[in-house]
């Protein structure tokens, strides 16, 4: 409810936060990482790389940042950053991390697993809409992309595209007391309690919502114009 500015020490756009091991890490163009232990002081680090940054994730212990021409950074400690070989030059819009997996997907249909972040395998996921989200929960990857495309697995192995009820690009997705949350253009909510079966809801606004995610009982998504829901 009560936001404070602060600055970042950049002029770079920054597309995607993480938490993890004490630290938040931010990402975005022209490879900025910036680090920060309380969200109010930032220090930029060295990434090794020019290429935009589309979104970073923190699980068993690494960081992963995934962006354009296929880029993928790993650091244990979000100063440090390696670049490992995607096996792919198309653009990585998320990465997300469950079962002992990281999941990146991107552009035409791209979907890459890892269990280190370090060595990645490209998996079929039927598809080449542009998938533009993924998150973990309850056992299952859900992916989210370009005319209402919602995939899931249980592996990132094996996909299955299930049906949105909707043509609108959905642009972000996320889990939290048991549902699943999408959001995408022109206001588009939907819900599910497992990844399948999916009901729109009445968001308020017909402004794009951008990315969305959940936390102490609340979820909360981000849009055009400055819209928080």
């Amino acid at each position: 409810m009560t936001w404070t500015a602060r600055s970042s020490g950049t002029s770079q756009t920054l597309e995607g936060i993480t938490y993890g091991n004490g630290i938040f890490v931010a990402v975005g163009d022209s490879g900025v990482i910036l680090t920060s232990s309380d969200g109010e002081t930032w220090a930029a680090q060295n990434s090794g790389t020019s290429q935009t940054l589309e979104s970073v994730t923190y699980g068993n212990g690494i960081f992963v940042a995934v962006g354009r021409a296929g880029t993928i950074l790993t650091s244990s400690d979000g100063e440090t950053w390696t670049v490992q070989n995607s096996g792919t030059s198309q653009t990585l819009e998320d990465v997300a991390y469950g079962n002992g997996t990281f999941v990146a997907v991107g552009n035409w249909g791209t979907v890459l697993t890892s269990s280190d972040g370090a060595t990645w395998t490209k998996r079929n996921p039927g598809t080449d809409d542009w998938l533009l989200g993924v998150a973990y929960g309850d056992g299952i990857f859900v992916v989210v992309g370009g005319d209402g495309t919602i995939l899931t697995s249980s592996d990132g192995v094996t996909w299955t595209k299930q049906h949105s009820g909707t043509d609108s690009d959905l642009l972000g997705v996320a889990y939290g007391d048991g549902t699943f949350v999408a959001v995408g253009l022109g206001g588009t909510i939907l819900t599910s309690p497992d990844g399948v079966t999916w009901t729109k809801q009445y968001s308020g606004t017909e402004n794009d919502l951008l990315g969305v995610a959940y936390g102490n009982g609340t979820f909360v998504a981000v849009g055009k114009e400055g819209t928080i829901l």
